[in-house]
């Protein structure tokens, strides 16, 4: 027989009931535990007759229900239904619950159950729930007052401007800003100090999709050193647009918004069309995605672009560009 100080606490409250003898089912043996007690609203230390204090808390109403638990446990050796308590002046809504235990000739001989408090299960579980929100906005908030002081200090911007960023790769990329400030925050931990290096790691952890794109670095010591713009000529009636300059992960957002701006006012896009990457001096890995992005949409309109890659050919490869948009 099991200690009764074993059973767990409320919302379950369990009890059990013997059956000495199988052929006189009538002398039954119950076993409550304090929770029950509690439950019907009775001091457990009281000598109240267990079955009087089932009885008790029944309503009328249920009083079919002890005959659907014995079908129960006869037909399938356990039952579970819903009932109301009835506890001074108020009623609980429990679930009841049962499993059977037979003997070698399918009679009963106990039975083990609980009572489950379900409005109190719900008050724990909301209470659960609001906790984890709570905890998972603590979370959320200072992966992403991390992530703003790496974006600061990392790209020399301000709080605002820093938490923007991460908002335009969050819709960007289709992330969520926790995600992309936790990748921020703990993808730069011991990495190597140099501005270069640093914006690459930062450019991959704003744009996931950039994680295998190498970084572009122009190996001309004469190749400009201004922020990345995107210049429009006209040559022999060719529309020329050249991608200058260090294009960071900052300056990824400006440059793909500003070629695709460029792209759109070309009034005869079935006419040759060329995009010159031969004059970036730094192309970050975010950058090398938003081009890709660009062009592969310009692309499936009718119209003619090929693209001047010069060292940044393998990251625009890497980043999904369609190697017939290269120039031969």
């Amino acid at each position: 027989m099991s200690d009764v100080s074993e059973f767990p606490s409320p919302p379950t409250a369990w009890w059990h009931l013997e059956v000495p003898d199988p052929e006189r089912p009538e002398q039954l043996t119950w076993h409550l535990t304090p929770e029950v007690y509690h439950l019907h609203g009775v001091d457990p230390g009281t000598s109240a007759d267990p079955a009087a204090v089932l009885d008790a808390g029944r309503l009328d109403s249920d009083g079919d229900l002890v005959e659907r638990a014995a079908r129960g446990l006869r037909e399938r050796g356990a039952f579970a239904h819903r009932r109301v308590l009835v506890r001074g002046d108020e009623q609980v809504a429990v679930l009841a619950v049962g499993v059977g235990e037979l003997d070698e000739e399918g009679r009963i001989t106990r039975v083990r159950g609980a009572f489950v408090d379900l409005v109190a299960t719900l008050h724990e579980a909301v209470a659960a729930a609001v906790t984890a929100q709570l905890q998972e906005v603590v979370d959320a908030r200072a992966a992403i007052e991390q992530a703003k002081g790496v974006l600061m200090a990392g790209y020399g911007l301000d709080a605002d401007a820093a938490f923007a960023l991460l908002g335009a790769y969050s819709q960007r990329t289709n992330t969520r800003v926790r995600v992309l400030a936790t990748r921020v925050a703990h993808g730069t931990t011991g990495r190597p100090a140099a501005a270069a290096d640093l914006d690459a790691h930062l450019s991959r952890a704003l744009d996931p999709r950039a994680d295998e794109v190498p970084a572009v670095r122009a190996e001309s010591a004469d190749a400009p050193v201004e922020p990345g713009q995107v210049r429009s000529t006209l040559v022999d009636g060719h529309v020329v647009l050249a991608l200058t300059g260090q294009v960071d992960a900052v300056a990824a957002l400006t440059v793909g918004s500003e070629l695709r701006r460029l792209l759109g006012e070309i009034r005869r896009p079935q006419r040759l069309h060329l995009l010159d990457l031969t004059q970036v001096a730094y192309l970050s890995p975010a950058a090398a995605v938003a081009v890709v992005g660009v062009v592969n949409r310009h692309r499936t309109l009718p119209a003619v672009l090929r693209v001047l890659p010069g060292p940044a050919e393998q990251a625009l490869l890497s980043a999904g560009l369609d190697p017939a948009a290269l120039t031969p």
